[in-house]
């Protein structure tokens, strides 16, 4: 082993054969001393080398698979540096050389994952094959939230769709509508939008798909269930009008509208009884006398009315 007092000796020995030129000393002497300090230099480089380390290993996702692309950084606040930094390959693998032997700290992560770490002993003296670090994805963004889309103007064009839908340029609208869920999926209350517009169309279809598709966004679309009932009955499928009303009516979230659509659907199958006692319960939740209740349900339908649903993040 090479200590700092041999290198000591050496290069008194190499300042000797120095001074020993002055007394005609031969060549070969000078290139022997000068050959030994030399080899003093390489042994002390190589002894430093020895105390550090290469370390490799793997980064994966939960379920196992390679991830390509990500950073991986080993801290060590003793060791000098005490930061090594770089990414994984295809295959998930990287690889760190120059670490001094003691406890690191591995860190990765990267986009669409959160940063995981892990403390790991290294040793100086041989290459080390570290466990896999398995990231976690990061969780999608809360529902509500708006990609590059602002409150003012999705009331803007939520407002500019309502009008073209009320001026009767339902096809319009419903492209209106469908551009914005597009920019906003959040606003699974579009659904229910576009389905107006596919009533108003004449597409029945249509609408009652889109009616479904804004209950199964929201279960508590109490609204929405009353118009899909609707337009499966003005479909001429009493059969599924009847599912989806019983099932609207027997929620404990039930609404009069609900009712008023079950009211209408016994109408069109000739129980008059039946769509009293609907027409009548739905007057009792909306705090209103029998006959005032249902208008629309008993006779020529007015437009129905909108209320905008309130864009995520605003107050």
């Amino acid at each position: 082993m090479v200590t700092p007092e041999m290198v000591t000796l050496s290069f008194s020995g190499f300042r000797a054969v120095l001074n020993e030129r002055k007394r005609k000393v031969s060549p070969s002497v000078f290139v022997r001393a000068g050959g030994l300090a030399a080899a003093c230099l390489v042994l002390v480089a190589h002894a430093a080398l020895a105390q550090l380390a290469m370390v490799s290993g793997r980064v994966v996702d939960a379920d196992g698979r390679p991830v390509e692309g990500v950073t991986v950084v080993a801290r060590n606040p003793d060791a000098s540096p005490d930061t090594l930094t770089t990414k994984t390959d295809r295959s998930g693998r990287y690889a760190l050389l120059g670490l001094r032997s003691g406890t690191w700290t591995f860190l990765s992560g990267g986009r669409g994952f959160e940063v995981t770490q892990a403390r790991f002993r290294v040793s100086g003296m041989r290459a080390t094959v570290l466990p896999e670090l398995r990231l976690q994805r990061t969780p999608p963004p809360p529902p509500g939230a708006l990609d590059n889309v602002d409150a003012k103007t999705v009331l803007e064009s939520l407002e500019a769709a309502d009008a073209d839908l009320d001026g009767g340029r339902a096809d319009v609208a419903e492209a209106e509508y469908r551009a914005l869920l597009a920019r906003a999926p959040a606003l699974t209350s579009l659904h229910a939008r576009i389905g107006q517009a596919c009533r108003a169309r004449g597409d029945l279809a249509c609408a009652a798909r889109e009616y479904a598709l804004a209950i199964a966004a929201d279960a508590a679309a109490e609204a929405d269930r009353a118009d899909l009932g609707r337009v499966l009955l003005e479909q001429g499928n009493l059969e599924a009008a009847r599912q989806a009303l019983t099932d609207a009516t027997a929620r404990p979230e039930a609404t009069s509208d609900a009712w008023c659509a079950l009211g209408a659907l016994e109408l069109a199958a000739g129980q008059a009884l039946a769509a009293e006692a609907a027409f009548a319960r739905a007057a009792a939740l909306a705090g209103l006398p029998t006959g005032d209740a249902c208008p629309r349900d008993r006779g020529p339908r007015p437009p129905a009315s909108r209320t905008p649903p309130t864009p995520p993040g605003s107050c």
